[in-house]
């Protein structure tokens, strides 16, 4: 996998908060997502079914930030599989609007790209079963 795909990736992720309004939340889907990407959210969260689409995923992504009053994602990890598939590994902190204590935690990425853009996320709450939707058992050596 190319550099440029993986640092695709890291952009990416430090735009997420930067969504603002559906103008520009399409606008930033459009850079980094496919036209005909599919999202899966964590099964766990509210409202988690699949997204298919710029319109749905970006609806969806808003709807997510909007509900905390601080939201914060970190790229710790980025392992490219091969020239379409890589793991990301991201750390989340999170506050709600009315609540003033912190959530934080790790959320893990099975990635699919085609032409450097995202074709398909899948995220897990674990690192084995962001690994499982890439077919892995484990992580690749980094070369």
């Amino acid at each position: 996998m190319s550099t440029e795909n993986v640092n695709n990736i890291r952009r990416w992720t430090e735009q997420f908060t930067r969504l603002g309004t559906t103008e520009r939340a399409e606008s930033l889907l459009a850079e980094f997502w496919d036209a005909d990407a599919n999202y899966y959210p964590v099964r766990k969260f509210p409202d988690a079914q699949p997204r298919h689409g710029l319109e749905q995923i970006a609806a969806f992504y808003l709807s997510y930030v909007e509900t905390w009053g601080l939201y914060e994602l970190n790229a710790v990890r980025i392992v490219p599989i091969d020239d379409v598939r890589l793991f990301l590994h991201t750390s989340v902190v999170a506050q709600g609007r009315d609540v003033r204590a912190p959530v934080e935690g790790d959320l893990y990425h099975s990635v699919w790209l085609r032409n450097g853009r995202i074709l398909r996320c899948e995220d897990h709450l674990t690192e084995n079963g962001a690994l499982r939707g890439l077919g892995l058992t484990t992580l690749p050596p980094l070369a």
